[in-house]
């Protein structure tokens, strides 16, 4: 068996860059701006707003654009290659060095990170608000399937462990519940008061369905 698989990985070191130059920028040029134009305070405000806004989605884009390195992953009966498309680093993992793996997604980051018998680590990450079109779910099955053919007996030392994430754990059932059950008494109090939906509040109902998606997504390793 010997399959494919190709990603763009952020690149967190020059995604940094991006965002710290763009908002040193956009600090420097909205000062600059006020000093130059002096403009009333209720101006000002709308322009730095308006800045700030159209510098945050100049940044998403350049990061889209210049933040990712394309990855190719190759799948084999007894290892895993990790090959840097940019840099042309390669990254070679044998099953059998492999102690433990787990796989973890959360608010379109995902991750394979495989725990060595010398204890290094090794990852895969993924963020689908970056670059969508893409998943890790394929490699994780394809990547178990062949593990599950070179697992020892069971009961020896050698077995490859899967560590299950927090969504895998029936702790995040009761959090799951009791995070919507607080979702649901802010709405009805929402509602008998007749107030505004504030800002924060969003931030929590966006929180909520978040959560909510990698709960549901991790129902199948759950029951496991």
């Amino acid at each position: 068996m010997r399959r494919e698989f190709e990603f763009v990985v952020p690149n967190t070191s020059r995604i940094c860059l991006i965002w710290l130059g763009g908002i040193a920028a956009a600090i420097a040029l909205a000062i600059g701006s006020v000093q130059v134009t002096r403009l009333d305070k209720d101006t000002a405000f709308i322009a730095l707003m308006l800045l700030l806004l159209g510098g945050a989605y100049g940044l998403f884009k350049l990061t889209k654009k210049y933040g990712g390195r394309p990855t190719l992953v190759t799948l084999a009966d007894d290892n895993i290659t990790v090959l840097d498309q940019h840099s042309e680093e390669l990254r070679h993992i044998v099953f059998a060095d492999i102690s433990s793996y787990r796989f973890s997604a959360f608010n379109g980051a995902e991750e394979l990170r495989m725990k060595l018998k010398d204890g290094t680590k090794q990852k895969i990450g993924i963020n689908t608000n970056l670059y969508g079109e893409q998943s890790l779910d394929e490699l994780v099955r394809e990547f178990e399937a062949a593990l599950a053919l070179h697992q020892p007996t069971a009961g020896q030392e050698d077995a490859i462990m899967r560590e299950k994430t927090f969504f895998e754990k029936k702790i995040s059932t009761v959090v799951f519940v009791l995070f919507g059950a607080l979702i649901a008494w802010v709405v009805w109090m929402i509602t008998m008061s007749e107030k505004p939906i504030h800002g924060n509040m969003l931030t929590g109902f966006a929180s909520f369905i978040a959560y909510a998606v990698a709960w549901h997504r991790a129902r199948e390793r759950r029951r496991a």
